[in-house]
């Protein structure tokens, strides 16, 4: 696991990087951003990094800045969390800071107790994903995005589909295969030109 916690690590970029096999037994299992920002681009790929509590790739907390760029890839990455908190999630990415993904993917991510591929929550959270591909993702509430209380977040251009929640209702129906608003996040969750949600 790469930490960026002071002036360590303001980039991840350049050629072909790969941040693979990592874990965290708290947040942050390929990467954890304390504060401060920290640039992710050109052909960064995280590849079946895990962790306990959110973040299987990358987290973000309150006084922290994410900028991903590029052809970055997320893949195969889990919270392996047996817990069902509200507070627990994101096998790719966990934010309560600044985050911003432009282009790259977000697929095969595994949350099957934990929220969300993409979790989102917190009065400092800035999300905003733009043109990034989020398919094939699986999490017990928000197969593709979690937005927890106080989140934000803003899509523009995405495409995600075919995720998948493991929650069942009392009709044995599956709850919120894509995207899941909790209802403190009410008025932060905002669609932007040609988004297109399909499946589950």
């Amino acid at each position: 696991m790469v930490k960026r916690n002071s002036s360590f690590l303001p980039s991840l970029s350049s050629g072909v990087a790969l941040v693979k096999g990592n874990l965290a037994t708290g947040y942050g299992g390929g990467l954890y951003v304390g504060q401060g920002t920290v640039n992710i681009s050109d052909n960064v790929t995280f590849e079946a990094d895990t962790c306990l509590y959110g973040g299987g790739a990358i987290y973000v907390a309150a006084i922290g800045n994410a900028v991903i760029s590029g052809n970055v890839k997320i893949k195969d990455c889990v919270n392996f969390t047996t817990s069902a908190s509200a507070s627990y999630g994101g096998s790719a990415l966990y934010s309560l800071g600044r985050l911003t993904m432009t282009e790259g993917s977000i697929t095969g991510n595994i949350s099957d107790v934990a929220r969300g591929t993409v979790y989102v929550s917190g009065a400092n959270s800035d999300v905003t994903l733009n043109r990034v591909k989020i398919s094939d993702n699986t999490a017990r509430y928000g197969g593709a995005i979690y937005v927890n209380t106080g989140g934000r977040i803003m899509l523009d251009s995405d495409t995600i589909t075919n995720n998948t929640s493991t929650y069942l209702t009392s009709y044995s129906t599956p709850y919120t295969g894509n995207i899941h608003i909790s209802g403190g996040a009410t008025g932060r969750f905002s669609l932007r030109d040609k988004c297109n949600i399909e499946g589950d």
